[in-house]
């Protein structure tokens, strides 16, 4: 799990009434008020020895008219202690969907504004204060979690999937709006994919998605499963952005038996130009043989996945 220090250079945090709301520290603009906010979601009981999917509507926002410059999630147990594959709790995935909105590749979607797997990787719109731009959460703007769990413990257990948020409540005109895009092996279908028959290595591109937006790509994420070594972002066919993947990077996740899982993708910033009418698309490269995949009950390889997040600040907006 990354962390970010803790800035010393800014007015202490507010309280809450709520039990479920932690307010932190900002990291960045602090001329700006900016506030950072840690929201615990659920519980969700997770059934022993198994994966259980969620879906939470009209979850608390962090703020209104406002705008996100960070996203993390984690994932902890009732007495706020952290859970991960060593203790056998599993963020397998979970999704932020903002259902005002329409998503801006799979526009029949709900927008999908920010996602995380177990290894946690934080948006970092703003790359670290040095980009003003966020997302902006309307009056009106409501979110949708949903999320799949997985147990290897045989005691049903019950967990929080907490996300921290930093914002400004009242950005200036200087700050640009952002728009995901989320680029997918599985397109717009299912985001799990199979894993081809009788092969080890291989390599699995999604079909090409038409910008109809333009801007400024400020930051990139990516998310395989385990077996994943590398997904890489193409622009016009040509590689944008490689994430590669880090196993066993931290104690939550190695596992008593020697196994040790994705605990790190590396992420892009500064990318460049997204212009209307250029060809975007994402390749996942797996190799099962160097990285074991997650494996199921029927002792066969789970679907994997192949996701890249790009945030960009859009052009006149």
């Amino acid at each position: 799990m990354s962390t970010l220090p803790i800035s010393t250079k800014t007015n202490n945090p507010k309280a809450s009434t709520n039990p479920n709301i932690t307010y932190l520290h900002p990291q960045y603009f602090p001329n700006h008020h900016s506030e950072r906010v840690k929201i615990k979601y659920g519980p969700f009981l997770v059934p022993g020895n198994d994966m259980a999917g969620f879906q939470l509507r009209n979850v608390t926002k962090p703020c209104s008219d406002c705008k996100i410059t960070f996203f993390q999630a984690d994932l902890e147990y009732e007495d706020g202690s952290y859970a991960n594959a060593n203790t056998g709790m599993w963020l397998h995935h979970m999704v932020l969907l903002n259902p005002t909105q329409r998503d801006t590749v799979c526009p029949t979607h709900p927008e999908r504004i920010f996602a995380s797997g177990n290894e946690r990787t934080a948006a970092n719109i703003c790359v670290d204060g040095t980009k003003e731009a966020g997302y902006h959460l309307t009056p009106t703007s409501t979110l949708l979690l949903t999320t799949e769990l997985m147990n290897e413990t045989p005691h049903p257990t019950f967990v929080y999937i907490t996300v921290t948020y930093e914002y400004i409540p009242s950005p200036p005109p200087t700050f640009r709006p952002v728009k995901i895009v989320w680029l997918d092996i599985g397109s717009c279908s299912e985001s799990e994919y199979p894993v081809p028959v009788d092969e080890t290595a291989f390599s699995i591109t999604a079909a090409p998605w038409i910008a109809d937006i333009s801007g400024d790509v400020l930051f990139a994420a990516a998310h395989p499963h385990d077996g994943g070594v590398e997904l890489e972002v193409l622009r016009g066919g040509e590689g944008f952005c490689t994430s590669m993947a880090t196993y066993g990077g931290t104690e939550g996740y190695r596992e008593g038996d020697g196994m040790e899982h994705i605990s790190s993708m590396s992420v892009c910033t500064g990318l460049g130009r997204m212009d209307v009418g250029a060809e975007w698309g994402v390749v996942a490269r797996y190799d099962l043989n160097e990285h074991a995949p997650m494996v199921g009950l029927e002792v066969i390889p789970e679907p994997i996945m192949g996701i890249a997040l790009l945030y960009v600040a859009q052009d006149g907006a």
